[in-house]
């Protein structure tokens, strides 16, 4: 690219990155006032994505597992039996999460959340 089209680049008002692939695409939703999210950014060594649900990397494997069953809907006793752990694990692994996930409203605040977002966890705990 020669400096001239350097300099056009240079003064846009947005910055855009996106393949030849996605060109058309690209300008078309940068036209209509919208964001438009390159594949380019997804394989960038830069690009970092967002945290799916924050505090979900902080996570353990167990506390996953009791997340996994909630979301299965199954009670605290039904999960303690599943994975061989007394009730009192399970509830300590599910004061954690809702620590770490920053739930917060009381008994049952947990299950809501686990109802509200079941399609993202389920998908996320794959």
């Amino acid at each position: 690219m020669d400096n001239h089209l350097w300099a056009i680049l240079d003064n846009l008002e947005f910055d855009v990155l996106c393949s030849l692939d996605e060109l058309t695409d690209c300008l078309l939703t940068l036209k209509a006032g919208r964001f438009y999210q390159s594949s380019l950014l997804e394989t960038h060594s830069g690009y970092q994505a967002k945290e799916p649900l924050p505090g979900w990397h902080e996570l353990t494997p167990s506390e996953r597992r009791v997340l996994k069953l909630t979301t299965d809907e199954k009670t605290g006793p039904q999960i303690a039996a599943i994975l061989f752990i007394s009730e009192k694990t399970v509830n300590n692994h599910k004061a954690k999460i809702s620590q770490k996930l920053a739930i917060s409203g009381g008994p049952g605040s947990l299950t809501r959340f686990v109802l509200t977002h079941r399609k993202q966890l389920l998908a996320l705990l794959e």
